[in-house]
């Protein structure tokens, strides 16, 4: 899943900022589905147990009203999207549009860097926003970590972006 050629030297790497270290590790073995259901309808996304707007859970993520990235291994991947068709939604697969990076110790550096509270970065909440210009999906991890997703066309500039933020 994650193009490391398209990160360089990320793998390992680590980006201070502000006496702040930010590990960033891209996430793996994972596939990316973004779901939505035909219509105003959300039962089908109540049956899978799909989050409220604003949160996450382990393996979705509510992305904006009706709109969710479902994360799953690669083993579980396709039992995931036809459970999303038989509830009625659609599934469609996103991994080689996104990059997915675990960032370690980044709550901080990210609510100064994207103007957004601590609060949207405690385990289980999810956000929208631009970094560097750049849309992104931020989601609040245990021990401290954020994952986040964008598009994979711009990890370059992303991955120049936080080094010089450091």
């Amino acid at each position: 899943m994650a193009d490391l050629a398209a990160w360089p030297s990320m793998h390992g790497s680590e980006v201070t900022w502000d006496g702040a270290a930010i590990a960033a590790r891209p996430v793996e073995g994972f596939r990316l589905f973004r779901v939505k259901f035909a219509g105003e309808s959300e039962e089908g996304a109540k049956a899978l147990g799909l989050p409220d707007c604003g949160h996450a859970t382990p393996s979705a993520l509510a992305i904006g009203p009706g709109d969710w990235l479902l994360i799953h291994p690669e083993a579980d991947a396709d039992a995931a999207a036809a459970r999303v068709t038989t509830a009625g939604g659609y599934a469609i697969e996103v991994s080689d549009a996104l990059i997915v990076l675990d960032l370690k110790d980044a709550t901080q550096v990210l609510s100064r860097l994207t103007g957004l509270g601590i609060a949207c970065f405690e385990p289980g909440r999810t956000a929208r926003t631009r970094l560097a210009g750049i849309a992104v999906v931020l989601a609040g991890l245990d021990m401290g970590g954020v994952r986040m997703i964008f598009d994979r066309s711009y990890a370059r500039h992303m991955r120049r972006y936080l080094d010089l933020a450091a």
